[in-house]
């Protein structure tokens, strides 16, 4: 019994002299750093390497991470383990001879990496940072996650979206019986993606925040005298509504938004005032009642669309039909003479995308028009060439930021983000507003998977660029993840370590795989 103690130091030497010797045999290489870390059950660890090079201490994936074994680098790159060189190549995407930036990130987030890397540094906030550099760093363990984690208070004590850096503090002790270093890496680089960047600053621009549900808005976007309700100056598209779209009640009741037009081919219309046109304010009030019913003091459209950028796969095309042609057997949809061919997927929903929407509002605004579906007893609701005779901007001379915009479309959003980071995609970026979204990793029903195909980090790690690159173009005014993180439980709910390790977390814990985030143009706030 007494010899065990012995026998657990000699282990944990033996440890320390193979990684010597391996970093000593690996230092003059630059494909392969390798250390892995494993100690006896019982005993403590604590390991610092001081060298110049990346090498550092990691658990090994699968097992949870060590909670006593600290690394410190004179680097600011903390890569676990570089591939060789013939291995970071990543494959073409659709032969082209020359991809372009957005195919690059796609083929490297294609390649099966087992490394974990740094990122780059894409947020003011985040608690944890390179003490040489002060960029911040995503690579990091639970240990590291409650050594180095800066006490912090809550924004708010509303039960809704916040703005500025969300308090998020790490559990008590690590809740999973498994550690994934690129899960918990991909978390922490959420978080810096969607933490507000001098917080206090723009909540100065925008002369504070109005926050409800999801959203939190900058004041200065979501101002009334902005439009005064005058058609054709703002429209609010709210993609994802279900029986009822609250964000578009509060866009057109309290923000005056002249029109708001709402998209959902998964909602039965039947149960949804809002897509069927029964939302009409009392006739005896013409008031909308917060606390009441479904109802919109302004112009609001209902479209049974769906979002999809690209188009789902099993494809129908259907070309338009123009008035007195005969439909056979076979038809599906007819449409109004004007409108362009629509795209169906196999279950026969309507699905558009963003940059047709746009398009459809420079031009003027839509107004509904029901036709029957030959197979399905729903009615389809499709923009009316007619449409726009009282707007009072011509054809095509909307003024740019007049488009407050929604997305909650359960994980079909990457691709309409990817498209609306392209720098070539000004036009659209331009008219943008607002942007209210819940976001969704590693989704099903991302029609974009078959690129990635069971490679998850690869998909995941391209949705996370794409979050990134949108800091560009947008402010973040708030997100619902410290909320959520009040209403995680470690303690009770994994009280032994003993519940399975979710698909994205941060070091310390927290699930990251869903949550909502605003943002507000920048070129509104800044005056650009």
């Amino acid at each position: 019994m007494s010899a065990a103690p012995s026998v657990r130091g000699a282990l944990l030497a033996l440890n320390v002299l193979i990684y010597l010797v391996l970093y000593r045999l690996k230092q003059s290489e630059t494909n392969l750093v390798l250390c892995t870390l494993e100690t006896p059950k019982g005993a403590a660890a604590s390991i610092s390497s001081a060298g110049g090079g990346a090498a550092v201490g990691t658990a090994t994936a699968g097992t949870p991470p060590a909670t006593n074994i600290s690394t410190t680098t004179k680097s600011s790159t903390l890569a676990a383990v570089h591939l060789p060189a013939e291995s970071t190549k990543a494959p073409a995407i659709g032969g082209a001879a020359a991809p372009t930036l957005i195919e690059q990130e796609k083929n490297a987030a294609l390649q099966e990496a087992t490394t974990t890397t740094a990122a780059p540094a894409v947020a003011a906030g985040i608690p944890l940072r390179d003490a040489a550099t002060a960029a911040p760093r995503f690579n990091i363990t639970f240990s590291q996650a409650s050594k180095e984690f800066v006490p912090c208070t809550r924004a708010s004590q509303s039960q809704s979206s916040r703005p500025g850096t969300p308090c998020m503090p790490p559990a008590k002790r690590y809740p999973y019986k498994s550690w994934t270093p690129w899960r918990a890496e991909l978390g922490e680089r959420i978080l810096a993606a969607v933490t507000p960047e001098g917080a206090e600053a723009l909540e100065k621009k925008c002369n504070g925040w109005t926050l409800f549900g999801d959203s939190t808005w900058c004041n200065k976007a979501v101002k009334p005298e902005n439009w005064s309700g005058v058609p054709g100056t703002a429209v609010g598209l709210s993609f994802g509504v279900e029986e009822r779209d609250l964000w578009s009640e509060k866009m057109s009741n309290w923000f005056k938004v002249p029109l708001v037009q709402l998209f959902d081919c998964f909602q039965d219309p039947g149960k949804s005032p809002a897509l069927t046109g029964r939302a009409n304010p009392p006739a005896d009030t013409g008031e909308c009642n917060d606390n009441g019913p479904h109802c919109y003091s302004g112009r609001y459209e209902g479209y049974q669309v769906c979002l999809s950028e690209p188009a789902r796969d099993a494809i129908t095309k259907v070309k338009k039909i123009e008035p007195g042609t005969s439909l056979n057997s076979t038809g599906i949809y007819q449409f109004v003479q004007g409108d362009e061919s629509r795209e169906l997927d196999r279950w026969r929903r309507n699905y558009t995308t963003l940059s047709n929407v746009l398009e459809h509002w420079r031009q003027r605004p839509p107004v509904a028009v029901p036709t029957k579906s030959v197979n399905t007893p729903a009615v389809v609701e499709q923009p009316s060439a007619a449409a726009g005779k009282n707007d009072s901007n011509p054809p095509g001379s909307k003024p740019k930021l007049s488009v407050f915009l929604k997305i909650d479309v359960e994980g079909s959003e990457w691709g309409v983000l990817e498209k609306l980071a392209a720098p070539e995609h000004e036009m659209d970026r331009n008219l943008i507003r607002t942007l209210d979204m819940e976001v969704h990793f590693g989704s099903n029903t991302d029609p974009r998977k078959k690129e990635f195909g069971n490679n998850a980090k690869g998909g995941i790690s391209f949705e996370v660029s794409i979050l990134e690159r949108l800091r560009k173009y947008f402010y973040v005014t708030g997100s619902t993840l410290e909320v959520y993180r009040e209403g995680w439980h470690p303690d009770k709910d994994c009280p032994q370590s003993n519940c399975d390790e979710p698909m994205l977390h941060l070091a310390g814990g927290m699930g990251m795989a869903a949550f909502a985030v605003s943002y507000v143009n920048k070129a509104l706030v800044d005056g650009s």
